[in-house]
């Protein structure tokens, strides 16, 4: 009979060393009577089925100790079978009063905990001239309390693609797992439903979702908890060519087109829309058009021929109904971040959209108030000058709202 501790390789050692010597003096496998001649045995050779027992006690020498599961290996005839009952206590009088629990091969059980744990295992026959045989036993434990990695990392994904949260915590099994989310617009934590694994995951990443929380509440069947995290979910942006197409030298639509904000948990009655571009950058600004589409369908020309030849680069640009608008001749700053309300010089006409979704398009972000925002919104970045500059948006963009 052997003890395995999964936590201590030196405790594991010494269990099986000690439990070899109380109980496998010699490598022999029990039969069923084997175990009717030992001293400490309960056998009712009248009745059926026909049991023998088999009791052993065991001192793991470590106080509070958790033990979780039993496997064994039998040679069982069918009419025969092989049942386990273990309990544990750390004081060795109290563990005629502690309550038996019953152990399936290889299955979890709830834990108990003791230095002392005794086994109590019969062997099953419905026939005298049967012969179910005992091979081996093996006890299984761990340590007290969480072992392993006890923080939370952050979560880092691709933009478009999963983030994945994980732990690697070891406790008694079976483990218990809930995870709790809080995303950027949330002020309180909120359990997740389903989320019971030991991993979370958050599909399709965008700027949306970006810096969002997790955090999650770990138990063990020894009854003990613990919380790790909070953690944040990190985008990596994907890189915006513009245009994808003839690059460097040519016109055409971004890389990313559109490029889309999945927006969700928001109420239905918009007040304002802000839009921001991060990062961008371009040899002839006046070569790009920016086209807002919100998920109702209504379509916003954000800017179009602004900046004239001259060329921006690592721009934070901020679009608000209310602010003035970019001037067509003038450069936009680099490297700052500037707001600006939207402008329209170059898309005068719908029916000839240069490169744009055709139909009726506005520059007034004003056309969404009382709008719902909940739905897919998407960004076109277009470059309609062949031969022209060249650019790329390095960090992506963004939506803020407010409400009525």
């Amino acid at each position: 009979m052997e003890t395995r501790d999964t936590a201590d390789l030196e405790v594991c050692a010494a269990l099986v060393a000690a439990l070899r010597l109380c109980l496998f003096a010699v490598n022999n496998a029990y039969n069923y009577s084997d175990m009717t001649g030992f001293n400490n045995r309960i056998v009712n050779p009248t009745l059926q089925p026909l049991k023998g027992y088999w009791i052993a006690v065991h001192d793991s020498g470590i106080e509070h100790q958790l033990w979780n599961k039993v496997s064994w290996t039998a040679a069982v005839p069918q009419g025969c079978s092989v049942e386990v009952f273990v309990r544990a206590a750390d004081d060795r009088t109290d563990l005629g009063r502690a309550t038996f629990v019953q152990a399936t091969n290889k299955v979890c059980f709830p834990a108990i905990r003791g230095r002392y744990i005794e086994v109590r295992l019969a062997l099953v026959r419905d026939d005298p001239a049967k012969q179910p045989v005992l091979y081996d036993l093996t006890l299984y434990g761990t340590s007290s309390g969480f072992e392993g990695d006890l923080f939370l990392y952050d979560a880092w994904a691709d933009e478009g693609g999963d983030g994945v949260f994980w732990t690697d915590v070891i406790g008694a099994e079976p483990m218990g797992y809930q995870w709790y989310r809080a995303y950027p617009w949330e002020t309180n934590w909120v359990q997740v439903a389903g989320a019971t694994n030991w991993y979370f995951v958050i599909t399709n990443v965008d700027s949306w979702v970006d810096l969002t929380q997790a955090k999650v509440f770990v138990t063990n069947a020894a009854g003990e908890s613990l919380w790790l995290g909070p953690a944040y979910l990190v985008m990596f942006p994907a890189e915006v060519r513009i245009p994808a197409t003839n690059y460097p030298s040519g016109a055409g639509p971004a890389t990313r087109y559109p490029m889309t904000i999945s927006v969700f948990g928001q109420p239905t009655n918009i007040s304002s829309v802000a839009v921001t571009l991060w990062g961008l950058s371009h040899t002839r600004s006046a070569d790009l058009n920016l086209l807002l589409e919100s998920p109702s369908g209504k379509r916003i020309i954000l800017m179009s021929n602004v900046g004239g030849t001259n060329g921006v680069s690592g721009a934070i640009l901020t679009f608000v109904q209310g602010w003035s608008p970019p001037q067509q001749s003038g450069a936009i700053p680099s490297g700052k971040h500037s707001y600006y309300g939207p402008s329209n010089y170059g898309q005068k006409t719908p029916q000839i959209p240069f490169g744009l979704p055709a139909g009726d398009y506005s520059s007034n972000l004003n056309d969404l108030i009382g709008d719902d925002p909940n739905g897919i919104w998407k960004l076109y970045i277009y470059d309609d000058v062949q031969p022209g500059g060249i650019g790329q948006l390095n960090a992506s963009w963004s939506l803020d709202f407010t409400f009525q």
